[in-house]
């Protein structure tokens, strides 16, 4: 939510100015949103990827050895309808 108000804010800044920036500009200013916003997505990716949710292996206590994650504790089994 951050990195939208800041986008546009910066939109609205380059809108708003007296005189129009030089093409440079305008490429560098690009250049330092997309790293950022690559940033951003690296980081909130890497933090999903390191949860339960992102885990590719099983968290049940029912699981088999082989599928059971090691790195998060394991869960209660689930009820059976």
């Amino acid at each position: 939510m951050l990195t939208v108000v800041q986008l546009a804010g910066l939109t609205l800044a380059v809108v708003r100015l007296e005189t129009a920036p030089s093409g440079g500009a305008l490429v560098l200013g690009f250049l330092i949103t997309v790293v950022w916003l690559l940033t951003v997505f690296w980081l909130v990716m890497g933090a999903w990827r390191r949860s339960v949710w992102g885990c590719p292996f099983e968290h049940g206590a029912d699981a088999p050895a082989t599928r059971r994650c090691q790195r998060h504790g394991g869960l209660p089994p689930t009820p059976q309808d």
